[in-house]
């Protein structure tokens, strides 16, 4: 039974319910009593069954509608390849396996080594570092901004 449509929105509605999922080869055949040859691919399907039902809303019918459909769905497909892709993205592929990244956190390194209000220059950081309990507790460019820090806030 070929569908009929109140207005231009329920036409709509009805088109925007299609999707690549859905069987055309069945609604070609239930709604049009045509069959679709096994070699037609799927958007050809798709775009001859919605081409018929724009046809059918203009008020084709028979021959008229057929021939419609087909020439519409011939010039789209040809225009438009890229229609192509989308079901070439439904198609099930390898699937890869991804494992999530492992967050380790780094332990905190007390140098112990270290004097408290010792001040040593990093060279692959171009600072100077000043270390208080065993950990870095200032970072300046010169030795004298370090020393600076130190005094006023420890007193040393």
């Amino acid at each position: 039974m070929v569908p009929q449509f109140k207005s231009q929105t329920d036409f709509i509605n009805h088109v925007r319910t299609l999707n690549s999922a859905t069987n055309y080869s069945a609604l070609l055949a239930d709604q049009f009593q045509l069959i679709a040859p096994n070699d037609a691919s799927m958007h050809q399907k798709e775009y001859l069954y919605k081409y018929l039902l724009q046809g059918t809303f203009q008020g084709l019918n028979g021959q008229q509608l057929i021939d419609y459909a087909a020439k519409k769905t011939e010039k789209f497909v040809v225009e438009f390849p890229w229609v192509l892709q989308k079901y070439e993205q439904n198609q099930p592929s390898e699937t890869k396996t991804v494992k999530p990244k492992r967050v380790v956190k780094r332990p905190r390194i007390v140098n112990e080594n270290m004097p408290d209000g010792a001040i040593v220059y990093i060279e692959h950081r171009d600072t100077w570092v000043g270390y208080m309990d065993g950990k870095i507790r200032v970072a300046r460019k010169t030795e004298a901004e370090c020393q600076r820090f130190f005094k006023k806030k420890y007193g040393i």
